[in-house]
């Protein structure tokens, strides 16, 4: 029974060791665990089983980038659950799968920046688990490229007196 509620039995096989592995079950308590092999009837069993914990990372301040870049990173910080993998995705960005997880996370993104800024869904996994966090979502703001160029009209200033204009070309 999973909850008091009957569930279909179930053949499995043991290994050399004698340890059957049960697999598919779901998080619950489960009573009235009997095996048998050939006409041996084992005492009922019970266990609780529990969903394990997903990982987890906390997003840290992510450093704006210039319009025209190519890629961006991604800090993060409070690791839990042990990630060792992550999967990102989103418009303008080169998709990962199962990347190995570096602090920080960098993105590589398919053309040159532009807009205001680019969103992204990023999940992290436990290899061994196979566990995979929530979606976290986040976005990196992107700056227009500055007026670049060069200053003309070196002068002296005088207490007293202003500055003649400056003049920006480029």
């Amino acid at each position: 029974k999973k909850n008091n509620i009957a569930v279909s039995a179930a053949n499995f096989t043991a290994d050399g060791n004698g340890v059957i592995t049960l697999t598919s079950l779901g998080a619950g308590n489960y009573t009235d665990i009997i095996a048998t092999s050939g006409v041996c009837v084992s005492n009922a069993a019970t266990a609780s089983l529990q969903d394990p914990a997903k990982p987890a990372i906390t997003l840290s301040t992510i450093p704006a980038i210039c319009a025209g870049t190519t890629s961006f990173t991604i800090p993060y910080s409070a690791p839990t659950g042990s990630p060792s993998k992550y999967s990102i995705s989103g418009t303008g960005i080169v998709a990962v799968s199962d990347g190995d997880l570096s602090n920080p996370i960098t993105v590589a993104l398919s053309s040159p920046a532009s807009g205001s800024s680019i969103s992204f869904k990023l999940t992290v996994k436990n290899s061994i688990t196979n566990c995979v966090s929530d979606d976290i979502t986040g976005s990196v703001t992107v700056n227009p490229v500055s007026v670049g160029g060069t200053v003309s009209s070196a002068q002296t200033i005088c207490s007293g007196t202003s500055p003649l204009d400056v003049s920006l070309s480029g």
